[in-house]
């Protein structure tokens, strides 16, 4: 076979391959490998080795495959160039995966949106309700025992009759639930602690109770054990020689203005309650109401002087009195009532149905905080709030007290007086007691007995004792720890009662 010309390489190869038969003579075996190669080159005319042109290998795919046997090829360019059989696609299970777990986040989703719905509403659970117990929730009757509602401040109450109602408030939020026991208590029944007739009843900040007696005309003081079951009875005064319509009481309870039947206002020096050197000093019959001026030993008071009403402020002795103001110089005519602020800093006068508020520093022309119809009105504890009453309601108003140092002279002694408070009650603000952050009175409501009432919102809470209706409250006192309720009935007893205002 002659040599084949390069350029014709892969047409002469492929004539080659088209005409080799198997060969019955099998050649020896090649000595060496390069001997081998060299044999294979000669035997298929390729001359003299040389380094194959891929290039032309491209029209090698165009090539049928031939059975071949015998003699192998240097270069098995069919295997090399024959594609791989297509190998079956492996499925990609990223996307799946992703979808399992977004399906399974919607899932939680629509579960946790579910549970809201059924439990994210607050709920009172009552348990323990006595039989014939009524419910009110936020002011209506209901008969369930589960209750759900939404977030925020409720009310509830639970009542039966002989029994100390159960009435609490709630801040409630969301998923929140409360167990509320309605196991109720007896209701507390008054006790007379004295037989004689009581006036002007009074209370240290010791809990220590001063009453007049005046059958027996003596000033007396009651001590309660700490059991508060015992009462401890001590006169601190000799039989008076007159009957004593009224006592004000100093702030430490070492003196005490007397108001006698007869008219006459006088000072008594109970001597530290030495029966043998106390001291009565009579001041005349032109004095009218007085109080006692805070951190001060002073007293003010008002007195008719010539045809004029003056406001009069005196030592405890009352020497070197000073007229602070002439009421009739701004028409206030009618005999006053007063009162101070704990702060001393300012005098209540309710006079012709109004009120007004005197500054004691400035001594300037008294500002009207309330008008037509007022009967009566006292401070609150912050110095800053008067209770009073207007067309029987009882009321509240805010003020506020310009400081004597002002940047505006003429402001000085003013007073910025805020919207008043509508309770929605009935009661005398004469005898009304405040809480000790003057945000609630407690207040004498008739045949309703006692009842606290918040000022801010309006709700009440009543407290509960036998024969409310028919106890004729004239004035009341309530100890510190708010344990005891002290008052005076319309026919003079002093009763003494536990109090429980339905707090469980």
């Amino acid at each position: 076979m002659e040599n084949s010309n390069p350029k014709d390489f892969g047409s002469d190869l492929t004539a080659g391959r088209a005409q080799l038969r198997p060969d019955p003579k099998i050649p020896d075996k090649p000595t060496s490998e390069a001997e081998g190669q060299k044999n294979s080159q000669t035997e298929i005319g390729l001359g003299e080795p040389r380094r194959a042109d891929f290039s032309d290998l491209e029209n090698l795919a165009e090539i049928p495959a031939q059975p071949t046997s015998g003699i192998p090829l240097q270069n098995d360019f069919p295997d090399k160039l024959t594609p791989a059989p297509n190998q079956p696609d492996t499925p990609d299970k990223k996307p799946r995966v992703g979808i399992i777990v977004l399906l399974v986040i919607i899932g939680i989703i629509i579960l946790g949106l579910i549970y809201s719905i059924i439990f994210a509403k607050p709920r009172i659970i009552i348990q323990n309700l006595p039989t014939g117990a009524q419910i009110f929730f936020d002011g209506k009757e209901t008969v369930k025992t589960t209750i759900t509602t939404t977030a925020g401040i409720h009310y509830l109450k639970i009542s039966q009759a002989g029994y100390t109602a159960l009435d609490k408030s709630f801040d409630l939020s969301y998923f929140k639930k409360i167990q509320q026991d309605a196991n109720l208590r007896p209701i507390p029944q008054a006790q007379q602690i004295v037989s004689q007739e009581i006036f002007s009843l009074d209370q240290d900040n010791k809990n220590v109770i001063y009453y007049l007696d005046n059958s027996n005309k003596t000033i007396n003081q009651l001590k309660f054990s700490p059991n508060q079951t015992n009462v401890i009875k001590t006169a601190l005064t000799p039989t008076m020689s007159q009957e004593i319509n009224g006592v004000i009481f100093s702030p430490d309870f070492s003196l005490a203005i007397l108001k006698l039947k007869n008219g006459e206002t006088g000072l008594y020096d109970f001597a530290r309650y030495d029966l043998l050197h106390q001291e009565y000093t009579p001041w005349g019959n032109n004095i009218g109401a007085v109080v006692w001026r805070p951190q001060t030993d002073k007293i003010i008071y008002w007195q008719t002087i010539g045809q004029k009403k003056a406001i009069t402020q005196a030592d405890k002795k009352n020497s070197d009195p000073q007229n602070l103001i002439f009421l009739d110089d701004y028409d206030i005519t009618p005999s006053p009532q007063l009162d101070i602020s704990l702060d001393g800093k300012t005098l209540l006068i309710v006079a012709d149905g109004n009120l007004y508020l005197f500054d004691l520093e400035s001594k300037k022309a008294p500002s009207a905080a309330a008008e037509k119809n007022i009967s009566n009105a006292r401070f609150a504890p912050n110095s800053k709030t008067i209770a009073f009453t207007q067309d029987k309601k009882l009321k509240t108003v805010d003020f506020e007290r310009k400081e004597t140092i002002s940047p505006d002279p003429q402001k000085i002694g003013q007073f910025s007086i805020f919207p008043e408070k509508n309770l929605g009650v009935e009661a005398n603000a004469q005898i009304v007691i405040f809480s000790p952050d003057s945000q609630k009175i407690i207040a004498y409501l008739g045949d309703k007995g006692l009842t606290e009432i918040n000022i801010a919102d309006g709700q009440s809470r009543e407290f509960s004792y036998q024969n409310k209706e028919n106890l004729k409250i004239d004035s009341f006192q309530i100890s510190f720890d708010e344990n005891l309720l002290y008052f005076l009935t319309e026919d003079k007893n002093l009763m003494a009662l536990k109090l429980d205002k339905g707090e469980y």
